[in-house]
């Protein structure tokens, strides 16, 4: 694959070639030299610029000049190999256009050329309306919409309220996009917590001094490497390295919970640039992610002239200031105000150094961008007295957001299926949760599960909350049995949960979850149907994202749930007992869990794959239950309870992957450490983030209560105490 500019002559003719595909010879167009992207299968990974001696520059003369990069070729074409095919994204594309009737035809043309054809395609036009703009729109048969108010900003959410798409792509009327562009951006949403994605853009033409001026100094080419930013580890200020406005895509719904793009900045108006940056600012500092898919390209057409240019450099530093001051203000976020004081002075550092080394050309844009920069004090107000002045938004912000749900809706159930629905027990270990236990249990209640086949098995790791009083005290109409026994773990107790049990197939569920639909326990009796064992899916309730915690929880929820979506067979650290079901008998040949204090889900899917029982697991993803909120809070705020202490952390000198909680019946994860940035917050000596606590914290149990009632602990044929654990070990 070769792309070349035709016609004008030049010094350089920029090209995209695909060493992985035959090679042929590249009309330069009368250019002295060719400006050479290099792609593997679709990946970019390397730019070299090599003279042209003739026109067309032979295949051979570029072959024998890219040939050092044949190795990494080979490398990438060979990963490509082994990508997993993902089924195409919808998406809606949006173009916005001012007074650009050539460009914006051809715009629509290479739209038409893409592989993924999009859901709709809708040109905003901001400028007078009608005319030539409008008869280029009709010939290519897509949607048109006319913005009467100045604005890029303004247009872009014109065109979120006029689409259609549940992921919208935006892109420029003097951008042309390759024909795997929109396929690339898409798929990057696969990932929920995804709520943006940019492509690489390169030069359409490099015929004039300003255009190869335009792309050395203010070019849009970021890396080769595909990247992604997370807002629970990156700095929000860095989403100008991500991409730019001439090829993004965002996801709907976030671009509703925000309120579309801020219309006080880019192009129309006093600020003149930064709306792109703004929006993407705003997806970090809402904790979710940018992904950055070099092989999404598209062709911007650069200024033609020095004087475009240092014009254009100037609204950029307007453009940057303002969205900074506005994130300042607007998002109280003093980082930006950081960023911005230390932009400016490593603006002024390079001109000190390009006007001592003589660089004038460097200095000259230098200049210009500085003196956009002491522009933003006033353009900012001017371009809010514009918005304020206007009689009503594009479209008004919604409320919060919510977490994508993971997993599938749930099938109706039938009353004749009942018949083949086996006798079923739900085992609740708890521990000091009594209003969590007892809100499952009514849940529970209201399952659509024949109540003759169902019973309720209460294991207490010693009642230090009146549990067994609460539980006794509810007006159930399904069997509940109550065990209470000393403290002894949450392997144990769920053990001895199973040995009271008598149903044929046993179900366990942490005692801080509810089930997400009515459907919770008929969809594990499904699942059993075909399998021995099935793990079911615990979809996150999303916490209060007022701290950096709250974040990386709510994505690392996430994360967890995609990948257990993503696996064909679960392996042994997909297993949770927090929603899990087994049948009886094997459970038995298991022995049940281990005396673990953590993981014993884990130890249990491991000994699955030992000689000896087999044991067929399923995954199933339409068995849903949602982790109770409060919980979910008592994870985040953990560490104002608790501090690490020195000595401790030399008896354990590396932190597990899981956490207790407070009670010790429930895990939190273990973040990944800040990697040295002191926004992310301290480090507990044995580098574990502060704020979660970890084997090497120090915790202080609940004040205990006199248990109300208490049943004998009936004889199991698996480890119910720590003793027998032992002695199986030995």
């Amino acid at each position: 694959m070769a792309r070349t500019t035709e016609g004008l002559a030049g010094r350089l003719t920029p090209v995209v070639i695909d060493v992985s595909a035959p090679l042929r010879d590249i009309a330069t167009g009368g250019a002295d030299a060719l400006w050479i992207t290099v792609l593997a299968a679709g990946q970019p990974i390397d730019r070299v610029i090599i003279p042209s001696p003739s026109d067309p520059c032979p295949s051979e003369y570029v072959a024998r000049a890219l040939a050092t990069h044949g190795s990494v070729a080979r490398l990438v074409t060979l990963r490509s190999q082994f990508e997993t095919p993902n089924p195409p994204v919808a998406a809606s594309v949006v173009v916005c256009t001012r007074n650009r009737p050539d460009a914006l035809q051809r715009c629509l043309a290479a739209l038409g050329r893409l592989s993924q054809t999009p859901q709709q395609t809708l040109v905003v036009d901001n400028g007078q309306g009608g005319g030539s703009t409008a008869e280029v729109v009709r010939s290519f048969g897509v949607d048109y919409a006319h913005e009467p108010e100045p604005g890029l900003d303004r247009a872009r959410n014109h065109g979120i309220a006029a689409s259609t798409g549940e992921i919208i792509a935006f892109t420029d009327d003097d951008v042309e996009v390759e024909v795997d562009w929109l396929a690339r951006l898409a798929g990057c949403f696969r990932d929920p917590l995804t709520a943006a994605a940019t492509g690489l853009v390169l030069p359409a033409r490099l015929d004039t001094d300003g255009q190869c001026m335009f792309e050395k100094y203010a070019g849009f080419v970021r890396r080769f490497e595909p990247r992604v930013l997370d807002g629970a580890y990156d700095v929000p200020t860095s989403a100008g390295s991500a991409g730019a406005g001439a090829s993004m895509a965002f996801r709907r719904d976030f671009l509703e919970e925000i309120g579309g793009f801020a219309e006080v900045l880019d192009a129309g108006m006093p600020t003149r640039t930064g709306g792109d940056t703004a929006a993407l600012y705003r997806v970090l500092r809402r904790g979710r992610r940018i992904r950055y898919e070099p092989r999404a390209i598209a062709f911007h057409t650069h200024r033609e002239s020095v004087a475009a240019v240092q014009e254009a450099v100037r609204g950029y530093g307007t453009g940057t200031m303002s969205y900074l001051a506005e994130a300042a203000v607007e998002e109280r976020d003093a980082g930006a105000g950081i960023a911005g004081v230390r932009w400016v002075g490593n603006r002024l550092t390079k001109f000190a150094s390009a006007t001592a080394r003589g660089r004038s050309t460097e200095r000259n844009l230098l200049a210009s961008e500085l003196r956009g920069m002491a522009e933003a004090p006033r353009a900012l107000p001017n371009a809010r007295r514009i918005v304020r002045s206007r009689t009503s938004p594009v479209r008004e912000a919604p409320g919060g957001w919510e977490p994508t749900r993971i997993g599938g809706a749930p099938l109706d159930v039938r009353r004749e299926e009942w018949d083949w629905f086996p006798t079923l027990s739900v085992v609740i270990p708890s521990r000091g949760r009594c209003r969590s236990l007892t809100h499952l249990i009514t849940r529970l209640t209201e399952q659509e599960y024949p109540h003759d086949r169902l019973q309720i098995v209460v294991s207490l790791d010693d009642d230090i909350d009146g549990s067994a009083e609460a539980v006794h005290r509810m007006d159930l109409d399904v069997p509940v049995d109550v065990l209470v026994s000393e403290r002894g773990g949450p392997g144990v107790a769920r053990n001895r949960g199973a040995a009271r049990a008598s149903g044929d197939v046993l179900v366990f569920l942490d005692d801080d979850v509810e089930p997400a639909h009515r459907l919770l326990l008929v969809e594990h009796a499904r699942a059993l149907r075909g399998a021995d064992a099935a793990v079911g899916m615990i979809n996150p309730t999303a916490p209060d994202l007022a701290d950096l915690a709250s974040i990386r929880l709510r994505n690392w929820w996430m994360d967890h749930a995609t990948h257990l979506l993503d696996q064909c067979d679960p392996t042994f650290s997909d297993v949770s007992s927090g929603n899990l079901s087994i049948r009886r008998e094997l459970f038995a040949k298991l022995e049940g869990f281990a005396d673990l204090r953590r993981h014993e889900d884990w130890e249990l899917g491991y000994r699955t794959s030992d000689p000896g029982p087999t044991c067929r697991w399923h995954l199933a993803p339409r068995s849903a239950t949602r982790r109770d909120r409060r919980s979910t809070t008592s994870w985040t705020t953990a560490s104002t309870r608790v501090e690490a202490t020195s000595s401790s952390c030399t008896a354990t000198p590396r932190c597990s992957g899981c956490c207790s909680s407070e009670d010790g019946m429930s895990t939190a994860p273990n973040f990944v450490a800040s990697r040295g940035r002191p926004w992310l917050g301290r480090t507990t000596p044995c580098g574990s983030p502060a704020g979660w606590l970890s084997p090497c914290a120090s915790s202080k149990e609940p004040e205990s209560a006199a248990a109300s009632h208490r049943w004998r602990q009936p004889p199991a044929p698996w480890p119910t105490g720590r003793a027998s654990a032992r002695r199986r070990e030995g």
